[in-house]
């Protein structure tokens, strides 16, 4: 389901969840000083949009650094699924690295209205939501 990175075109690809996570100004300081010093070192990830083109699931920091370093490329790596379980698949992969209570149900909220999965105990995972947490 994940295909090799690849390099792909900053303009043409879809913001749409860049209100998923918290912005942190200082954060995003260090980050372009990395890009700026050592270049991209991980790939963001995307999937495919109903248009042909990418929506960023995953490195929406990474995209703005870049676009602020005037850059025109940026390393992707490609999920091929739906969007609703690429979601899924960044909480559960933020969940690893720290994501904050808000984070974690915006991302959840929104798996949840853009796909099938109305009743989040279908969605693929271990139960749905994080242990602890159901009706």
């Amino acid at each position: 389901m994940v295909m090799a990175a690849i390099v792909l075109n900053l303009e043409g690809l879809g913001l749409d969840y860049a209100r998923l996570r918290i912005r942190s100004r200082a954060a995003e300081r260090r980050l372009l000083a990395s890009l700026e010093e050592h270049g991209q070192q991980e790939p963001i990830v995307v999937t495919g949009a109903a248009d042909g083109g990418y929506v960023v699931i995953d490195g929406y920091k990474r995209v703005g650094a870049l676009r602020a370093l005037r850059a025109d490329v940026v390393t992707a790596e490609v999920w091929d699924m739906p969007v609703s379980a690429a979601l899924v698949r960044s909480y559960r992969r933020g969940a690893q690295r720290g994501l904050s209570a808000m984070e974690e149900g915006w991302l959840l909220c929104r798996a949840r209205h853009s796909s099938h999965y109305a009743d989040y105990r279908t969605m693929p995972s271990s139960g749905g939501l994080p242990p602890g947490i159901g009706v």
